[in-house]
């Protein structure tokens, strides 16, 4: 799975982020990329999020950014030193951040928007 979601963002400068969903208890993000007649629209469903950022122009409206570049990394530690250098808030009684048990991933858009999220797991959604 992650072999094919590193093989689209490979290509992510032929997408748009048309659309972010967060479902009702904030456990799961769904991101959906739109491209142009040449590529194959697809989303992203992260689950077990524990960490999310996102970043715009208050003047940006449009509801379509560009995308310059899309990087996902394994992290081994469980997310320990990207939720930490992100700031993320909840601690454990050392002052280090509640992170996953084994591993977790960072997704980093960056283009007309900008986003982390550090999650558990996810799945690739390809529009037929």
């Amino acid at each position: 799975m992650i072999d094919e979601v590193q093989e689209l963002l490979s290509e992510a400068s032929n997408y748009n982020l048309s659309d972010v969903n967060v479902s009702p208890f904030l456990s799961e993000v769904r991101l959906n990329f739109s491209g142009g007649q040449s590529v194959q629209n697809f989303s992203l469903e992260l689950y077990r999020v524990s960490f999310y950022r996102i970043s715009k122009t208050a003047e940006d409206e449009e509801g379509c950014f560009l995308i310059g570049d899309l990087r996902l990394t394994k992290c081994r530690d469980g997310g320990l030193n990207v939720l930490d250098g992100l700031g993320y808030g909840i601690r454990r009684g050392d002052n280090s951040p509640v992170h996953f048990e084994g591993h977790a991933y960072h997704l980093e858009i960056d283009g007309d928007i900008v986003c982390d999220f550090v999650f558990g797991d996810i799945k690739v959604l390809k529009e037929i």
